[in-house]
This record gives C-alpha cells, sequence and structure tokens, in this order.
C-alpha cells in the first residue's frame, strides 16, 4: 500500500487511479505512478503494516531511482509502519522508476516499486 501525502491519503497500488500493470509469474502487478513537476520536491508514504506483523518493525529503508531524477532520504515511521521517501528533480516529459528496499528486525525484506512521471504545466 503507498499513500499520498499530499492528499493525505491512503491506497493500494491497484486501486490507485494510474498505474502501470506488470505480469509476474502469471499474476498482475499494479505500480503506482505519482506525477510532479521539475522543481517540485514530494514525499510518498509506504505503509508497510499489510505485510509487517505488530510484533515486527522496520529497520532500515533506502532507496534508488533511475538516472536523473533524485532520491532523497527514506524516513522510517514505526509508529504508522510506514517509510516516507522523498523525491525531487527530474526533467519534463520523462517517467522515472523508483525502488524502496524495506528491512524488519525479524529479516523481512521488501521492495516497493512506483513511478514519478515529470511534467511542466
Amino acid at each position: 500500500m503507498i499513500m499520498d501525502s499530499k492528499y493525505r491519503s491512503t491506497t493500494r497500488c491497484c486501486d490507485s487511479a494510474r498505474t502501470n500493470q506488470q505480469l509476474l509469474n502469471g499474476v498482475t502487478m499494479a505500480i503506482a505512478i505519482y506525477q510532479k513537476q521539475p522543481a517540485e520536491v514530494i514525499d510518498i508514504d509506504i505503509a508497510c503494516n499489510e505485510w509487517l506483523p505488530s510484533t515486527d518493525s522496520i529497520t532500515e529503508a533506502s532507496a534508488v531511482g533511475d538516472a536523473g531524477i533524485t532520491v532523497g532520504l527514506s524516513v522510517v515511521d514505526n509508529t504508522q509502519k510506514l517509510v516516507k521517501q522523498w523525491v525531487s528533480g527530474g526533467a519534463d516529459g520523462i517517467r522515472y522508476k523508483v525502488t524502496v528496499t524495506i528491512t524488519s528486525t525479524e529479516g523481512r525484506v521488501k521492495e516497493a516499486d512506483f513511478y514519478v512521471k515529470v511534467k511542466e504545466i
């Protein structure tokens, strides 16, 4: 589940208005697409409570993005079991993939992928 903190509403990736469908081992997966302008700095909240049991907590989160976009600090919030990922930059008309890797105290590792489409308005 990814929560767009700009609108403070939680959406499942597959429920997002704009998604990119991928087929993985016969299962269709939806990847959320967020839009921003080149000068904007946005944060995307990645909710972990669906896969992280109440006995576990997030120990680390790191992110990488396609060349051309700046992937900032990944901020962990164990109270709400989410990771806030900051993203900035990018060129008009380009879509960038961002992958956030989240590690838990009990050894779980989760990759959360999303796209950022940069568009000058």
